[in-house]
C-alpha cells in the first residue's frame, strides 16, 4: 500500500501517522495487543460527540454491508 500511495505523499503522512498512533511503540507492546477494531465496545452506544449524525449512518451502513468496503480494497488492489 505504501508504494502505491508514495504519490500521495500528504495522504500516506496521514496513514503512517493513524497507523503509529494505533499500534504498540515497542515489540514488547504486541504481546498482549489487541487491534481497536477487535477488541470488544464497553458499550452498545456507537454515537459520539465528535462524529456527526450522518458519519454515525455511514458507520453503520459499513457494519451492515462489509462487503462494499472489500468490493472497494480488492478494486484498490490491497487484497
Amino acid at each position: 500500500m505504501v508504494l502505491r500511495l508514495r504519490s500521495h505523499v500528504p495522504l500516506l503522512q496521514t496513514l503512517i501517522k493513524e497507523a503509529a498512533a494505533s499500534f504498540p511503540a515497542n515489540l514488547s507492546g504486541f504481546q498482549n495487543w489487541i487491534p481497536f477494531w477487535y477488541a470488544q465496545p464497553t458499550t452498545t452506544d456507537t454515537s459520539d460527540a465528535t462524529t456527526s449524525a450522518s458519519e454515525q449512518e455511514i458507520h453503520q451502513l459499513l457494519l451492515q454491508y462489509p462487503e462494499s468496503m472489500q468490493a472497494i480494497a480488492e478494486l484498490m488492489g490491497f487484497t
